[in-house]
């Protein structure tokens, strides 16, 4: 079987030949496990049945400080958590979308990896994921206390 089609079985509340696996760590963790197995691509160490694809975070655009904007403009510091960071500033500022443009979710860097990807990794199932859901995207971009401050009159009126 194919890992693809053990994930398949699994899916399908069949038993799989062996227990299927997807593993991921931290840019530290992957580091020493990569200077320690000499191996540069985190599949070929691993051998992970699911290929992930998406993930917004991923498509940032680097910043000075180990700091990093993402597609929504949120900026993050990353000088202490490597991985996803510490949210900076404010994009909304205001309780209001008004002049802000949301990305393009048909922007090519979502999707032009993808073909070559599966050329690399036929035999895997493939999963496109969405990192943030609109309450973590918006606390991102609002701030966790502004959020909570929008969201008080909705609790008042029991909506």
């Amino acid at each position: 079987m194919t890992k693809r089609e053990v994930i398949a079985a699994v899916l399908k509340g069949e038993r799989p030949p062996y227990v299927p696996w997807c593993l991921h760590f931290t840019k530290e963790a992957w580091e020493a496990i990569r200077s320690h197995y000499g191996l540069d691509h985190f599949e070929d160490a691993l051998q992970n049945h699911i290929i992930d694809f998406g993930e917004c975070i991923n498509f940032c655009e680097d910043l000075p400080d180990d700091r990093v904007r993402d597609i929504f403009g949120v900026v993050w510091d990353r000088s202490v958590d490597k991985d996803i960071g510490n949210v900076e500033g404010l994009v909304l500022p205001e309780p209001t979308l008004e002049n802000y443009t949301f990305p393009d979710p048909c922007d090519g860097r979502f999707f032009d990896h993808i073909p070559a990807t599966i050329a690399r990794r036929p035999d895997c199932f493939r999963v496109f994921r969405i990192g943030f859901s609109l309450y973590e995207r918006a606390w991102t971009m609002r701030g966790m206390e502004n959020l909570l401050m929008d969201l008080y009159p909705a609790f008042l009126t029991g909506l």
